[in-house]
């Protein structure tokens, strides 16, 4: 019977594959329609997509050439930026289930030795007001006015509460986005500290102004980063921060290729009239110095543009969205630069003497991030 409605499934799944489904090329070329079907190399092998000969053709056209023992048509013999970045967030879950934390791949998360390692590079990190190791020593009632209160572990804006004092009510704050949600620091507090999928020590930090977009919550800029070179960007405004009603659908996204020029990336459009920071090419550069330091192949760098000019957010390893949803050839692209980047990195470690560790720069640090740079290897 489960064989049965595996068949079913699989010829289901057939017939929607035979649809026309459009795709978008860059470089102004037009618009494709292809048909991608299910199929299956031998009997009782896995369905497999096979790809339309309008894409086979642009792939060829775009030089990605099939990997040898496979046939134009199947997916698998082009790189894939989705393929790889599911590979690696298994191989950081091994790390983890081996208890290796000192792993390169287990140490980048973290905000406060993100922040050292960016002011090793010249990179400026937020103001860190205070840092707390215990639940019970988190004390706000000594911080500015406004501030961001975050964890050291954490992704997807999970754990920052960028928040603002209500004057003439205690222990009393505001989100600092378009709701203004009151929460109070206790509330904020209890979030935190038990939080399971968060972790210590918490730290307050300056929240940041943007140098374009007006007030809100500052536009953060996500560098796609492949050990010295950048893939494409993102900036995005965003009215609400996590956890309002509605807060991702009210996001608007804006891409960059590695050069800073428009670019589409998604099936949804770009919006081309999200502002870009002056500070662009800066950050572009600090991006690439960033991720020459980690001895991975990809990282995502986040940076903000102020006033004061290009200020570190954090480095990601396993960035949670657009990865499934990229234009076909946008993939492959972003595939071939990841296999790239693992080449130079090889080379790197075999022959010019890189240690398989974090590097640390040579620019001043802040004393209270200290503690977080790099080990020297």
């Amino acid at each position: 019977e489960r064989a049965r409605k595996a068949e079913a499934e699989v010829e289901r799944l057939r017939e929607a594959a035979k649809r026309p489904d459009p795709i978008q090329l860059p470089c102004g070329q037009k618009q494709l329609g292809t048909h991608t079907t299910l199929v299956r190399d031998a009997d009782g092998a896995a369905p497999r997509a096979e790809l339309g000969g309008d894409l086979v053709k642009a792939l060829k056209r775009a030089g990605h050439e099939p990997s040898a023992g496979t046939t134009a048509g199947d997916p698998r013999a082009y790189g894939s930026f989705a393929t790889h970045l599911l590979e690696a967030r298994r191989y950081r879950k091994r790390l983890s289930d081996q208890g290796l934390k000192n792993h390169p791949r287990r140490q980048i998360p973290k905000k406060l030795e993100n922040f050292a390692l960016a002011a090793s590079h010249g990179v400026r990190p937020p103001h860190v007001h205070a840092v707390w190791r215990t639940p019970e020593a988190i004390d706000l009632a000594g911080l500015p006015d406004e501030f961001v209160l975050k964890s050291n572990g954490g992704a997807g804006s999970r754990g920052v509460y960028p928040v603002r004092r209500v004057p003439g009510l205690a222990d009393t704050y505001e989100v600092a986005d378009e709701t203004r949600r009151r929460l109070t620091g206790a509330e904020i507090i209890h979030n935190l500290t038990t939080d399971k999928k968060l972790s210590r020590p918490w730290f307050a930090e300056e929240l940041l102004v943007s140098d374009v977009g007006g007030a809100g919550l500052p536009m953060d800029y996500k560098f796609f980063s492949f050990y010295g070179e950048v893939g494409f960007a993102f900036t995005r405004h965003a009215p609400m921060h996590r956890g309002a009603e509605g807060w991702m659908d009210a996001q608007e996204f804006r891409y960059v290729d590695g050069e800073g020029q428009d670019i589409e990336m998604r099936t949804g459009a770009s919006r081309r009239d999200v502002p870009l920071s002056p500070l662009l090419p800066e950050m572009l550069e600090a991006a690439k110095v960033l991720s020459r330091a980690v001895p991975l192949p990809f990282v995502r760098v986040d940076l903000y543009g102020t006033p004061q000019g290009v200020v570190m957010g954090e480095i990601t390893l396993m960035p949670g969205s657009h990865v499934t949803d990229l234009l076909p050839l946008q993939d492959a692209r972003l595939g071939r630069m990841w296999e790239e980047a693992e080449m130079r990195l090889q080379i790197d470690l075999a022959h010019n003497g890189r240690p398989y560790a974090i590097l640390a720069g040579d620019h001043p640090v802040p004393e209270v991030l200290r503690r977080y740079l790099p080990k020297k290897a």
